[in-house]
């Protein structure tokens, strides 16, 4: 999936150190620790075959519904995507931390749930980065980000689940945090992509919410996700002080 990055770009991965909520993005390149698993719990079945990589323009999703996962992102309002993105980070959790097969790819050419979750922890983090950055310059044109070049030279494959799922959940917390910050004359501005493609605020926070729950199809195959992030009525969410 396009990832609000154009997929067929080269460049190296986005700096994705986080500045605090009323801070610009920073633009160090950040290198965590990354722990892998040890060589007993990988999978058993090392294929030099990789997913084909996404290149297309996911960015339609913001218009009408999608077929496969279900959510029509551009419906939900802008109000609501922090809270559902804080329910697809606990569904993703789930996953890594609760599946006996988390690293074993269903088939060659198709990432495993790890790998899977190893991405969706980044997506959370360079929309945070990009949703800074359109909250603190004019117009700003976004980084490249090769994901399929990033999944290889970090590892995702090997990566430690509880680590991803832990990394997951902290960056989702950090996502949700900024977008709780967004003021409502702030969610016209503007950022765009290399391939010039256009996002606003509001635009941009629905695209992502799209690409988290896509993922959770193609790991699950159900539809049921769009209604498992949907809000509580019964419970909304009250707005932090």
């Amino acid at each position: 999936m396009d990832n609000g990055g154009a997929a067929a770009a080269t460049d190296a991965f986005r700096a994705l150190d986080r500045p605090p909520v009323a801070e610009p993005a920073a633009n160090a390149v950040r290198a965590p620790e990354v722990r892998h698993l040890p060589a007993e719990r990988r999978a058993t079945s090392l294929s030099v075959m990789e997913p084909e990589p996404d290149s297309k323009d996911w960015t339609w999703t913001l218009t009408r519904r999608c077929d496969e996962c279900g959510l029509a992102a551009g419906e939900i309002p802008f109000e609501e995507v922090a809270v559902r993105a804080e329910l697809a980070a606990g569904e993703w959790v789930q996953i890594l931390t609760a599946s006996p097969a988390v690293n074993v790819r269903p088939e060659p050419g198709v990432w495993s749930p790890l790998e899977y979750g190893a991405h969706v922890r980044d997506v959370y983090r360079m929309f945070d980065t990009r949703l800074a950055l359109m909250l603190t310059e004019d117009d700003p044109v976004f980084a490249n980000w090769d994901q399929d070049q990033t999944a290889l030279a970090e590892r995702y494959r090997e990566q430690d689940p509880e680590q991803v799922a832990d990394e997951l959940e902290e960056e989702a917390e950090a996502f949700a945090e900024r977008l709780q910050s967004v003021r409502p004359d702030q969610l016209e501005r503007t950022g765009r992509r290399s391939d010039g493609a256009v996002f606003t605020v509001e635009t941009l926070a629905q695209y992502f919410l799209h690409d988290v729950v896509h993922h959770l199809y193609d790991v699950t195959g159900q539809q049921d996700a769009a209604a498992i992030i949907a809000p509580d009525p019964e419970d909304p969410a009250e707005p932090e002080d």
